[in-house]
Order: C-alpha cells, then structure tokens, then sequence
C-alpha cells in the first residue's frame, strides 16, 4: 500500500500540471444541485467546479481537499477551506445537511480507507442527510482511457489509484447509505436525451451518480 505522504506528492504534482475548474459533467448538474440542501461539505473539491456552482445558488459550502495547491484556487472564491483527507475529517458529528464526493473515491488507494470514508461521512452528515457521490465505473471507463488516448495521447490521471467496478460500487455504499437514486454518464455523445435514456443503465455506463441517505 502506498504510503500516505507519497500520495500526497502524487496529488500535488498532478494538480500542478492539470486544473479542473469546470465541471466535466453538465449534464448532471442539475441533478446534483438538486440533491444538495442546507450546510454543504464539498469533499475533494479540487479546482472548486461546485463550490463556485452552489455559491451561485446562495449556499454555505465548506471546501475541503487534500490538497494545498488546489484550496488556494478556491479560496479566491470561497475562504471556507479545510486541508484534509478524505479518511480524516475533522468536523463534529451530524453537522451537514449534504456531502458532496464527487470523483473522489477512486483516489483511496484500498477499500478499506474507501469503507473509512464513507463511515466518516456518514458520522458528519445530519440523520436523512444526503451523500451526492460519482466515480468512474471501472470495467467501462478502462475501454474509454484506452479510447482518449489513442485520440488525445492524454495520460490517464495517476491519481485514480483504485478505481470500482458498478457492482462493488454498489456493494461499498450500500454498507454505509440507502441509495436513493442513480444514474450513468455514457460515451461521448453529448445529445441529453440520448444520455438520460442510457443513464438510467449505470452499469454499462463509464461514470456513475449517487444521491445516498443516511438512515
């Protein structure tokens, strides 16, 4: 297993090189701003993509990462910044109204700090509070590396250190939250209505949403 302050170096030379100030996924937005309510946790934010999307909605939103490279670029719009681990928060417990995890797990490096993270979350959300997470589905999302590559010679992001397949994706929440909705991202068409029909097959999709309630 990888040490800790090892992934801590990977995390920031990668966000030196690769910023994600925009969402790359339009077509949930609404779906996830949606889901998200009252005092909101932004965990793993990055570039600050939703951050800047529900302060726009007027929302309090703490952002928080593990890296230092990627909070200052949100603190140019939000001075709520918290420098930590996904697997080590330091909040109290039942203060948030939503905990967004968005392309965050996959970057765990094995399933028991997946499971440790969920657990965590699940402790610093409010009861029926809600969880949005999304993660690249692995058996589909390895064809659609290969596929960016070979068009964009752009190298997968080395971060994603274990990636899960719809199954055991399925398997880690269900453990933690009552999903309550979900949905897939498919290919490269960016037609909605072709999207929202597939969407609804997350398992053939290669990204998948979860809105999750904690009961």
């Amino acid at each position: 297993m990888r040490k800790f302050e090892e992934i801590k170096k990977i995390v920031e030379k990668e966000a030196k090189i690769r910023t994600y100030s925009l969402s790359k996924y339009k077509d949930w937005n609404q779906d996830i701003l949606n889901a998200c309510c009252g005092f909101i946790l932004d965990l793993g934010c990055g570039d600050g993509a939703y951050t800047r999307e529900m302060l726009n909605n007027k929302q309090k939103v703490i952002s928080a990462d593990i890296s230092k490279i990627r909070l200052i670029r949100v603190q140019k719009y939000n001075s709520l910044v918290v420098n930590c681990s996904a697997t080590q928060l330091p909040f109290k417990d039942n203060i948030f109204d939503s905990v967004l995890f968005l392309e965050v797990i996959e970057h765990l490096p094995i399933i028991y700090e997946q499971h440790k993270a969920l657990a965590q979350i699940k402790g610093i959300l409010k009861n029926k509070g809600k969880l949005i997470l999304s993660t690249p589905n692995k058996s589909v999302y390895q064809l659609v590396k290969k596929i960016w590559y070979y068009l964009s010679r752009q190298q997968p992001d080395p971060t994603h250190f274990a990636e899960l397949n719809y199954k055991e994706l399925i398997r880690i929440v269900s453990q933690h939250f009552k999903i309550i909705y979900q949905r897939g991202k498919f290919g490269f068409i960016k037609n909605k209505t072709f999207q929202r029909c597939l969407g609804r097959f997350p398992a053939i999709c290669y990204d998948v949403l979860f809105v999750c309630e904690k009961d």
